[in-house]
């Protein structure tokens, strides 16, 4: 089912890019009563979880869509010549096939006019539609007859209970004066916790954010590289890309260096065939401040990529190696935030101060991962609350998270 749901949000998007000439379009998972009051949304049990109705879908402030035109999608009376007020074409197949996907595992597709739910989306959406309010009631004097504008298009689908946790969630409240904040928070917010928001900074120590990606497959490193190289695009921090092959490699180079974060594979390999350095003053490093297109400064780095490689590196599991940063408090430099990239699941302790994800990890949950574990961070004591900023820091003294 979720290649299915997957395919089917594809779809969606794609349909907003083709269709939205201005403004934003946003992908969500809300609960589905949010979307629509009046579904009779119940939870539910299987095999002993509890089961609760999602919306899934894509919002956009497009040219809109109406009723009609989903009804003669689904029945498959498209219209290849049929256009748009933007000049594209809307054969409504996307939309066919869309129907036909949600009908094969039980569910349909909703529209939902974004005049009505604005408020629950994202700022960018919003404040788009807002926008464009303001503009047509300038034009016409009045606001009455307001052509339609957005789309909000979903299918509803359980999900089990205890993975929601992994979700953002959106709050609906409203601030004080009345403005919604549109804040994605975690479970400790939606329980009226605070909201942490990831915000790198400099370490004081080398005058960027450090980070470190231990891995022996070049096109995993290779991977999360990219990864963070696009996730910190969104950032004004320089960061600093260290990369290691062994766990043994690893361990030498954050007892040498002062790290952020550590981002390392659990099974690693005996090296072969790759290039020694002596010292780690001589590796080469990823150097960004967010200008540079994350191909050109791969290409440059992966070509001079090496590493410290010493009799039997490869017989240490990451996990251990990360343990053994958490156990070590009297070494050169402050634990950095641990990231433990897996095949499997570990039952490990909730305030060890790691973090430990089934891999593969996708460029977009860097942020909702750190964001989601600030409070284990914080009991585990590998960051410090910094009360008068309203900021948390790691042990390093740079600024990791601010809090709204």
């Amino acid at each position: 089912d979720s290649d299915i749901v997957s395919r089917i949000i594809t779809n969606f998007i794609s349909n907003a890019v083709k269709f939205t000439d201005s403004g934003a379009i946003q992908p969500f998972i809300f609960p589905a009563e949010e979307l629509l009051p009046s579904l009779k949304v119940s939870m539910q049990i299987s095999n002993g979880k509890q089961l609760r109705m999602m919306a899934v879908g894509v919002a956009d402030t497009g040219c809109g869509l109406s009723r009609e035109m989903l009804n003669l999608a689904e029945a498959g009376l498209f219209n290849s010549d049929r256009g748009t007020s933007n000049g594209a074409k809307n054969s409504g197949f996307g939309l066919h096939l869309a129907h036909q996907l949600a009908t094969s595992i039980g569910t349909r597709l909703h529209l939902v006019e974004l005049a009505k739910c604005h408020n629950l989306f994202c700022r960018d959406v919003a404040d788009s539609y807002k926008q464009y309010m303001s503009s047509v009631a300038t034009l016409s004097g009045n606001a009455i007859d307001i052509p339609t504008v957005g789309t909000v298009l979903f299918v509803v689908v359980p999900v089990f209970e205890d993975e929601l946790c992994g979700l953002q969630l959106l709050d609906t409240s409203f601030g004080p004066n009345g403005s919604n904040e549109n804040q994605f928070l975690d479970e400790s917010v939606i329980n009226g916790g605070p909201v942490y928001k990831f915000s790198p900074q400099p370490n004081p120590s080398s005058g960027t954010f450090r980070i470190l990606i231990a891995d022996d497959v070049l096109m995993l490193r290779k991977g999360l590289v990219r990864s963070i190289l696009q996730v910190f695009k969104q950032f004004e921090c320089p960061v600093s890309i260290y990369t290691s092959c062994t766990a043994e490699d690893m361990t030498r180079l954050v007892e040498s260096l002062a790290f952020d974060l550590v981002i390392s594979d659990n099974q690693f390999c005996q090296p072969t065939g790759l290039t020694a350095i002596s010292s780690h003053n001589e590796r080469p490093r990823i150097l960004c401040a967010g200008e540079s297109k994350p191909q050109n400064v791969m290409s440059d780095f992966f070509r001079s990529e090496a590493f410290t490689i010493e009799k039997n590196d490869g017989d240490l599991s990451g996990m251990n190696a990360l343990l053994h940063f958490l156990d070590k408090p009297n070494q050169p430099h402050q634990t950095p935030i641990l990231i433990l990239l897996s095949g499997h699941t570990f039952d490990s302790d909730p305030s060890c101060g790691m973090i430990v994800l089934k891999k593969p990890i996708k460029t977009r949950e860097i942020v909702t991962v750190l964001e989601s574990n600030v409070a284990r961070l914080l009991n585990a004591g590998i960051c410090v609350t910094d009360e008068s900023s309203s900021a948390i820091l790691n042990q390093h003294g740079t600024q990791i998270f601010t809090v709204n």
